[in-house]
């Protein structure tokens, strides 16, 4: 399979809207009119976008490399493609997102059924309001899709506003959502089940630092307040902790995870198309000489900077686990189905605690 046919398979695993909104009539008249103003093919490069192959900033090299474009030409044929195709198809999928089903939600929101083009603040405002207003509503989407686009939605503007995450965070950890029945126990005393106090009763058990999945798993099964939960309840607490872990402790918490994974919301990932292939880099694959240079139909290649994690100058020798830790966690393991969350991290723990014993 060539590069073009694997770039063209990944676009059509792209959700139906997302593809539409892409690669519609209206998208294509846009791409149309530009190729005659510019005398270039743009339909690739649309696609390359579209799955994640270029970003948005690559297209003034991009055009420039493969087109040979004078440096005015290249700059403005950039501005129109992100001006007039991918900020209303990112409106579009960052609306559809946040939008409810229900004419009466979308009103609250301050959006309108007949425009679904927003701007950078207001894009901001609605994220505002999710991590304050609608936050246990958005932890209770189960539709993979939704969820993707709006952490794609999320990183973008996070991307555009350095100072809109610690905002948001802020915001996050005083949360005055209910997010489950009856009350909990803080330091002692009976509280409302909040968003910010079930946040607060985990840092004042496990601390404040990045967590693992093991730490997780534990608080889930011991914690008294957990323990007092429906399965429903109990998974949307498990869901409102990744999410403290993706937000907070960003990047680090997706150090080691495949970009096209990373997430603020948490997705069930078990719940996403095996069959997707991961992407070839769109610069790297094509020949072998693309790492002396760019080559021809491409640019330069695009990559992450994620700052290292700081290791201390001292790092404490790990001291051999002893039995205890492992039949504590085999007796917690026979709680879980075979294929939750829970039980494969678990057993990978075991795993991980009996290869250190030998």
């Amino acid at each position: 399979m060539t590069y073009i046919q694997e770039c063209l398979e990944k676009f059509q695993e792209l959700p139906g809207d997302a593809k539409e909104k892409i690669g519609g009539a209206t998208a294509f008249n846009l791409i149309k009119e530009l190729e005659q103003k510019y005398q270039v093919s743009l339909s690739f490069l649309i696609i390359l976008l579209a799955i994640g192959e270029l970003n948005s900033e690559d297209i003034y090299d991009y055009v420039t490399a493969k087109y040979k474009l004078k440096p005015t030409e290249a700059k403005n044929l950039s501005q129109e493609i992100q001006i007039k195709i991918l900020d209303p198809v990112f409106d579009d999928i960052f609306e559809d997102v946040l939008s409810d089903e229900e004419p009466t939600e979308s009103a609250e929101i301050g959006e309108s059924s007949e425009s679904t083009e927003l701007t950078a603040g207001q894009e901001k405002e609605l994220l505002l309001k999710i991590f304050s207003e609608k936050l246990v509503e958005i932890l209770k989407v189960d539709k993979t899709d939704d969820l993707q686009k709006l952490n794609i939605a999320i990183f973008k503007i996070f991307q555009a506003d350095d100072l809109i995450e610690e905002k948001i965070i802020n915001i996050f950890y005083n949360n005055q959502e209910i997010i489950t029945p009856g009350k909990i126990i803080l330091n002692g005393s009976d509280v409302r089940p909040t968003v910010s106090n079930w946040l607060k009763d985990f840092i004042s058990e496990n601390g404040s630092e990045l967590f693992s999945n093991i730490v997780l798993v534990k608080y889930l099964s011991n914690n008294s307040n957990v323990k007092g939960l429906k399965e429903v309840d109990r998974d949307l607490i498990k869901k409102l902790l990744k999410l403290y872990r993706n937000l907070a402790f960003f990047p680090e918490s997706m150090d080691n995870v495949p970009l096209e994974e990373w997430e603020v919301f948490p997705i069930d990932r078990q719940e996403v198309n095996k069959k997707t292939k991961k992407v070839i880099d769109v610069l790297d694959e094509a020949a072998p000489s693309a790492k002396s240079g760019v080559r021809s139909g491409a640019t330069k290649s695009v990559t992450v900077s994620v700052p290292p994690i700081s290791v201390p100058t001292s790092v404490p020798i790990p001291t051999p686990p002893t039995v205890s830790e492992i039949d504590e966690l085999r007796g917690i393991l026979n709680n879980y189905a075979p294929d939750s969350f829970e039980y494969k991290t678990i057993s990978q723990e075991i795993n991980r605690l009996q290869q250190e014993k030998k």
